[in-house]
């Protein structure tokens, strides 16, 4: 029944192997920029690969994404929907620097071209492996339904995958966020390590200022114990698998029966949560359901 492809982005995070796997996907490259050099972060060949970023930043090399180009999508568009078949484009949350955007002027510009046939954007509001959980099951949803039935489950679900970055170094989020400033004056004076969440509307939040990194990943592991509703929880690291497998660890010890995925946060989410970052996605109540500020 499922005539069409699924359009992703590099920053969903999930593997190489999945994702030259599935027939159905289709993989806009995220490029990075370091000094002025841009790095090709096709999902088959990337130039930069994960470790050789980490090792850059940790050096001073912070980086960015290029944001994508509305002629860029409409290229890889094209011949999907000249073969007759149709697109859901799964967008990174849009404080990546405008692709959501770019994806729905592409999708308006290629409606005049192929007016029989249909591209929906979905504004996530998901990065890293959240989105690669979402892309995961929509990927699955999709044998079996039509791409109006996908876009509707992808909304929905979108709405319940929970994300909880513990962020080594606050410099990283202060780039793009504000509230990165306030604290890593705290970070240096008194031991902090903030704990952010990316809200129902995309964008990032603190949510536990927690003191000490042990203490920091018992407050995880207790929101994802109390939060968690349904399907595997994925654990993401930005080159610190030892700090990941710790959570794993605190999680699986108050329940044994969860499944538990972990994989590392690539350099598109890695450019605005740094390296030593931990992240931990899973399924729960609706994000717009709970409060939206609170301190550990």
């Amino acid at each position: 029944m499922a005539n069409f492809k699924i359009f992703i982005e590099t920053g969903t995070d999930l593997s190489r192997k999945f994702i030259l796997s599935q027939h159905r996907l289709r993989v806009m490259p995220l490029n990075l920029i370091i000094d002025g050099k841009e790095y090709r972060q096709d999902a088959e060949h990337p130039e930069m690969l994960t470790p050789v970023f980490y090792e850059k930043q940790r050096k001073g090399k912070l980086g960015e994404v290029a944001v994508l180009r509305i002629e860029q999508i409409i290229q890889c568009m094209r011949p999907v929907l000249a073969a007759g078949e149709d697109i859901l484009y799964l967008s990174l949350d849009d404080f990546m620097g405008g692709n959501l955007k770019a994806a729905r002027k592409a999708a308006e510009i290629l409606k005049k071209e192929f007016p029989q046939r249909q591209v929906l954007v979905v504004d996530t509001a998901c990065v890293s492996l959240g989105l690669g959980k979402l892309v995961e099951l929509c990927n699955e949803y999709a044998d079996g339904h039509t791409l109006e039935e996908t876009y509707r489950f992808a909304l929905e679900k979108a709405k319940v995958i929970h994300h909880l970055f513990l962020v080594d170094d606050p410099r990283y989020v202060r780039r793009f966020h504000q509230i990165g400033m306030v604290i890593s004056w705290w970070d240096r004076m008194w031991g902090i390590r903030p704990i952010y969440e990316v809200a129902a509307e995309g964008y990032m939040r603190l949510k536990f200022a927690p003191r000490g990194k042990d203490k920091a990943l018992n407050v995880l592991a207790e929101r994802v114990l109390g939060g968690h509703r349904e399907g595997k929880i994925y654990i993401a690291h930005a080159d610190d698998l030892a700090t990941a497998g710790k959570l794993r660890g605190l999680i699986i010890k108050k329940n044994s029966k969860l499944k538990i995925k972990i994989g590392d946060i690539g350099p598109a989410v890695g450019v605005r949560c740094g390296a030593g970052a931990v992240a931990v996605f899973y399924e729960g109540e609706n994000r717009n359901a709970e409060d939206t500020d609170s301190r550990g």
